[in-house]
């Protein structure tokens, strides 16, 4: 119930993820109607999409060793990449967001019905059991 009061505190979730595997806020931000800026990069985009959210372009790049703190091998690090959302891109889509609130709020309407039906636990289940056959 806190958080649910936090979404309905807000009118716009912003989330410029480097690297997330499937992250659940935005899409409580998408249920919770709110206009959700995120990455155009890593798990959120299983449900964020053009039609009900803003996505942030940027590149992909070298992931700094500090901040691969779980890694205890020098050399582990030297692949690793993760997503930079380009700075300017996401002052513009902030400043796009505020200026046309009531437009892209009619855009997302319908978009939790949409979310709900896409991933319940059963649907979501089958589909990870599929990866396993």
């Amino acid at each position: 119930e806190d958080m649910a009061s936090l979404y309905r505190a807000c009118d716009i979730y912003f989330f410029p993820s480097r690297a997330e595997a499937f992250s659940l806020s935005p899409a409580e931000a998408i249920a919770s109607n709110l206009i959700t800026i995120t990455s155009r990069h890593g798990g959120a985009l299983d449900f964020c999409t053009e039609e009900n959210s803003i996505l942030l372009d940027g590149k992909l790049c070298k992931a700094p060793a500090s901040a691969l703190y779980w890694l205890d091998n020098n050399t582990s690090h030297q692949k690793a990449k993760w997503f930079e959302p380009d700075k300017e891109a996401m002052v513009q889509a902030l400043k796009y967001a505020v200026n046309n609130k009531e437009t892209l709020k009619e855009k997302i309407k319908g978009q939790k019905e949409n979310l709900q039906s896409k991933y319940t636990w059963s649907k979501v289940t089958d589909q990870i059991l599929s990866y396993c056959k």
